[in-house]
């Protein structure tokens, strides 16, 4: 059994070193094993910072297993970088331009009770309306491809923000390549991801997001549990919380293949 786990840290604003703590408590709390990372800003080095503050932390823990992290920038901005934190050994590293809005993605492949995975972080376009829609719809057609020519033999988990609802149409497209770990474990997505009282919207949105999918649909995985965490504020200001997004978690295990 592993466990695996997507934030989106929007590390370029809304109080970002204070909510750092909350970010390493919230993730030192699971201890997951693959974490994907979205809007990591590169240039203020969080990503190492928080692989650096978990790996402290675990040391007086007395957990022998630390992260190693691994980053690809955005193509235009530093502060909507991806990342991943792997608490196993990282074999092989690659990423794809999405074409729009400088997003890419990243994956490693590691090795987990003896079998192979791929994982994956990723951020995909965002804008309001259809046209944003339709550019969201062309990335995750080029992530999917990528993925499926990049890790033929390998299953994989994508984690990110994909700044798609579960009614539209590039969530649609992905759940007919993919298998969303949390529908499979619920039956639906949850309510929402995002925004948290950090950052409200003026117009009250509220909407998910952010998933955790196997690659491919047949992939030989097993979903035990899967649940949002990171979805409490601090204890001494409930409009401080880890980010605008809440995490994604799930506990999943390998199965024999049919």
């Amino acid at each position: 059994m592993f466990t695996v786990a997507t934030l989106n840290l929007l590390d370029h604003q809304a109080r970002p070193d204070e909510r750092f703590p909350l970010i390493v408590a919230g993730l030192a709390a699971e201890w997951p094993d693959l974490v994907a990372l979205q809007e990591v800003s590169a240039g203020r080095e969080q990503g190492e910072r928080l692989a650096a503050a978990l790996n402290a932390a675990a040391g007086r823990a007395g957990r022998h297993r630390t992260y190693q992290y691994a980053q690809q920038p955005n193509l235009r901005r530093q502060d909507l970088s991806v990342g991943l934190l792997v608490r196993h050994p990282i074999h092989d590293r690659a990423w794809v331009d999405l074409q729009g809005q400088g997003r890419v993605a990243l994956a490693v492949t590691t090795e987990i009770d003896g079998r192979r995975l791929a994982f994956v972080s990723t951020h995909l376009f965002w804008e309001i309306g259809p046209a944003g829609e339709q550019a969201r719809r062309y990335q995750a057609g080029v992530l999917a491809d990528w993925v499926a020519q990049t890790f033929p033999e390998v299953p994989t988990i994508v984690g990110g923000d994909f700044n798609a609802v579960p009614d539209g149409i590039t969530y649609t497209y992905l759940a007919e390549q993919w298998v969303s770990l949390y529908a499979e474990r619920h039956g639906a997505e949850p309510a929402w991801t995002c925004p948290t009282p950090l950052a409200p919207t003026p117009d009250g949105w509220h909407g998910t997001l952010d998933y955790l999918w196997k690659a491919p649909r047949n992939a030989p995985l097993r979903v035990l549990d899967a649940r949002l965490f990171m979805n409490e504020p601090a204890p001494h200001d409930p409009k401080l919380y880890a980010s605008d997004h809440v995490g994604v978690l799930a506990r999943v295990a390998f199965t024999q293949h049919e």
